[in-house]
């Protein structure tokens, strides 16, 4: 039996427990184009839940990324999924075969995207330019993959995406100047926003340094997590909390709640001694137990 569809699915997936298993994955960086989302982000469906398309999906957490708005404008993904010529797209009945599908985006939680995408740097006309580029094998579904993710979702066109990257560059740049290479390193992060742009700066230009371990990306990202929650803590004791930073810190938490059960890094022991010394353990413990039968768990997934 086929189930009944909506007209318009009812937006479940913005609850801070969905929101902050994907802030496990994510942090605070848009899953396409690495743009910061402190500002404001929405809960982009890889797959589009259109009617037309993928409607059965609309409540499938491995469907889900945290997106910017540009990206999930109607001028860049929106609800584009273009599929490879002469492929059958996968409906409800044929739901089965949906990893085998000949799907021309990559995503950033399944694929090898620290492998496939490079930020170039080159001179045209005497500026400098920085273009992320496909560094895959020619000729191959992963190259047309990536080549189609760039030009679809306009990630060397749309300035609202390539001004930022030019930025991190310069950032990058006077990091290197200051012999900053530790901060350098933190801001090669998955979890950082522009990382791709920074990790390229360290592969093109500082070789002979070693790049972020996963460890040490989770770890650098706990402690930003414990400096936004000492900012809550502020709010509340001055009197300025308000419904969206305590919906905020409620996404934290589940996101930490995601880290104790299904840690991207580290292990469970080691990121139960963060929570323990930081009095994570009463507000967590209890979102932890309700992740733990639960299949909505972050995949892990190194930069978008």
């Amino acid at each position: 039996m086929q189930p009944a569809r909506r007209s318009k699915p009812a937006s479940h997936w913005t609850e801070p427990d969905v929101r902050g298993a994907l802030r496990a994955m994510q942090g605070w960086v848009c899953a396409y184009c690495l743009k910061d989302l402190a500002d404001g982000d929405e809960v982009e469906h890889f797959r589009p839940k259109a009617q037309s398309l993928y409607w059965w999906l609309a409540y499938e957490f491995t469907n889900y990324f945290l997106a910017c708005h540009g990206c999930n404008s109607p001028t860049n993904k929106g609800t584009r999924f273009p599929i490879e010529e002469g492929s059958a797209r996968v409906v409800y009945e044929t739901r089965d075969t949906l990893d085998a599908e000949g799907r021309l985006f990559a995503d950033p939680s399944l694929d090898p995207v620290d492998e496939w995408f490079h930020v170039d740097l080159f001179r045209l006309d005497g500026l400098i330019k920085l273009e992320v580029r496909p560094q895959v094998v020619r000729g191959t579904v992963d190259r047309t993959r990536a080549q189609r993710t760039i030009d679809d979702l306009r990630l060397n066109l749309d300035p609202d995406v390539t001004q930022p990257r030019h930025r991190a560059f310069v950032d990058a740049s006077k990091l290197h100047e200051r012999n900053d290479i530790l901060e350098l390193r933190r801001r090669a992060s998955r979890f950082q926003p522009q990382g791709l742009t920074y990790l390229a700066y360290l592969k093109d230009f500082l070789p002979e340094v070693s790049l972020p371990t996963s460890d040490e990306e989770l770890s650098w990202f706990l402690a930003e997590v414990n400096r936004k929650v000492t900012e809550y803590d502020r709010l509340c004791r001055d009197g300025q909390a308000d419904r969206q930073s305590d919906r905020r810190f409620e996404e934290i938490l589940w996101m930490l709640a995601a880290f104790w059960v299904d840690p991207p890094a580290l292990d469970v022991s080691r990121i139960e001694a963060w929570m323990d010394g930081h009095g994570f353990i009463a507000l967590v413990g209890p979102l932890r137990d309700r992740l733990l039968p639960s299949a909505m768990l972050p995949r892990d997934t190194r930069r978008p």
